[in-house]
């Protein structure tokens, strides 16, 4: 599956990508059927409307997919990031992209 260029986002800049496809590194909280709560880089919570395929087997995990008018995540695709992720780091780089997004 070919994915369109995406922005990494934190749950902060989820209210100005509505209808935009965004990349998203969260820490995996809970389930509910086919609905996920992470926390992310900025300490905020993030919904992800789960995919068929969805296999989150990490404490922290990247999705990919469209933003909801209610700001959670439509999953596309989704890849675990590991149980060891620095998000203080990962939340000032994605800060600094959007100030400078010539630069990444």
């Amino acid at each position: 599956m070919s994915l369109p260029e995406t922005k990494r986002v934190n749950s902060a800049m989820l209210q100005n990508c509505i209808g935009e496809p965004v990349r998203f590194i969260g820490e995996f909280k809970s389930r509910q059927d086919t609905m996920a709560t992470f926390l992310s880089s900025d300490k905020g919570l993030v919904t992800v409307a789960m995919n068929e395929n969805s296999l989150y087997g990490t404490k922290f995990v990247e999705v990919i997919g469209n933003v909801n008018p209610d700001r959670s995540i439509a999953e596309w695709t989704s890849s675990n990031f590991g149980d060891d992720f620095d998000m203080e780091t990962y939340d000032a780089m994605i800060v600094k992209a959007q100030k400078f997004p010539s630069v990444f």
